[in-house]
């Protein structure tokens, strides 16, 4: 099996608010933005990386086109 799923889950138990119920969440929380399980963190993250991608992947396309265009 893979090391990510050998390794244990990193959870920590926290009351929100102060002196409420406790909860147990993920070492990225909230930034993770799940609500119960703390799994999305992850797949989110690699969404915004490979959305980033495609964004400069495409800058760069259209930057060569119009420069390209320039030259012609």
């Amino acid at each position: 099996m893979s090391a990510r799923l050998n390794r244990g889950s990193a959870r920590e138990i926290i009351t929100v608010p102060p002196h409420g119920e406790p909860h147990s969440v993920c070492a990225l929380w909230p930034e993770c933005e799940c609500q119960a399980d703390c799994i999305a963190g992850g797949e989110r993250r690699r969404a915004q990386w490979a959305f980033l991608g495609l964004v400069g992947f495409t800058a760069a396309i259209g930057a060569g086109l119009i420069l390209w265009s320039y030259f012609l």
